[in-house]
């Protein structure tokens, strides 16, 4: 007697490889219409009417910065953690006094503005040590004509250096 073999009966489990066939679009057809709903129910809002005011300070942020390449300043940050001075030597422009934001990345408590006096050839303030960190650093003429930016690591005690980024000087007809 010869026997056949017969197919094996379909049972309730399909084959997996059709479950991916059918379900990875089905889960980026979901996924695409959850964005959806979340975008119109939780979309940024509408802009403040006062925005465009914040342009005309970046314009100002940029001629300040130009104006600080153009006259050619360089300057050296320190502060000093044992004698609580900070010092700045300032090569170029020698106005009577200068502003000093040290601007910490997370903890807004602990940024500062220090307000350097001219003594000789450098400007010094008193200014209690500052916590290591990556600052950034903001530096300004005491009328608000020029400005250099930089970012210094540490607690500042070994100089931090700020000077123009290049090409930020108008070209000149």
């Amino acid at each position: 007697m010869k026997t056949t073999a017969e197919p094996a009966p379909q049972g309730t489990r399909a084959n997996p490889v059709l479950w991916l066939v059918i379900g990875l679009p089905l889960l980026a057809v979901i996924g695409s219409f959850t964005s959806l709903a979340l975008a119109i129910t939780r979309g940024d809002s509408e802009l403040p009417k006062s925005y465009h005011w914040e342009g005309d300070g970046l314009a100002r942020d940029q001629a300040q910065v130009s104006a600080a390449a153009k006259l050619g300043l360089r300057a050296s940050v320190t502060v000093d953690g044992t004698t609580q001075r900070c010092t700045i030597t300032l090569e170029g422009d020698a106005p009577a006094g200068l502003r000093l934001s040290l601007i910490h990345p997370i903890d807004s408590s602990a940024d500062r503005m220090v307000v350097l006096a001219r003594s000789g050839a450098v400007y010094v303030a008193s200014c209690s040590a500052l916590r290591a960190a990556h600052w950034w650093l903001q530096l300004a003429d005491d009328q608000g004509r020029w400005m250099l930016r930089g970012r210094a690591q540490g607690t500042l005690q070994e100089p931090a250096r700020l000077a123009p980024p290049a090409g930020s000087a108008p070209e000149v007809d």
